[in-house]
């Protein structure tokens, strides 16, 4: 899986609308829209982020149970050199871990891999939470955010299915 999953929401509707409105209130709009469309994004992924529920180890630097949960968080960015974005997951720190839970990895002991006197003593399973919870949430994601864009706009959404996305469900 890829460290970055880029989507791109088709909203040339209300790109006038938005080139009408003063610059700042522009930017709230599209920040708004973003914020609670990674809001349901985030929600699914703590839903979906498993928690440790062995002892843990004394002198270990693991994380504590709990700790990878706690970190989740969403970031709108909006600046002038890059189109619009939010992230979403781990903070800085535990990064590393939500991508080997994703990803799956081996313990290993007495040193680094290939290391003399170093041996896998497990594998641990992938559990790719993270690629669920987008999978699970993001139609609704994309719904809620363009929702809020309408609704900052003035606008009503006559269609069914607001999302312009590219999203097929497939590939992203």
């Amino acid at each position: 899986m890829p460290d970055e999953v880029k989507l791109t929401i088709d909203t040339r509707e209300w790109e006038d609308l938005l080139k009408a409105l003063p610059m700042r209130v522009a930017k709230r709009a599209v920040r708004n829209a973003l914020q609670a469309g990674g809001d349901v994004l985030l929600d699914a992924m703590v839903a979906e982020c498993p928690e440790r529920t062995d002892e843990p180890t004394p002198d270990s630097d693991a994380l504590q149970p709990g700790v990878l949960k706690e970190s989740l968080c969403d970031q709108v960015v909006i600046g002038t050199r890059y189109n619009p974005s939010v992230k979403v997951g781990p903070g800085i720190g535990t990064g590393h871990v939500a991508y080997w839970v994703e990803n799956g990895f081996d313990h290993i002991e007495g040193g680094k891999r290939g290391e003399k006197g170093s041996h896998v003593t497990k594998h641990v399973d992938a559990n790719p939470f993270m690629a669920r919870s987008f999978d699970s949430s993001i139609e609704r994601a994309v719904d809620v955010m363009l929702g809020n864009l309408a609704s900052s706009l003035g606008q009503d959404l006559a269609d069914d299915s607001p999302s312009g996305s590219e999203y097929g469900g497939e590939d992203y």
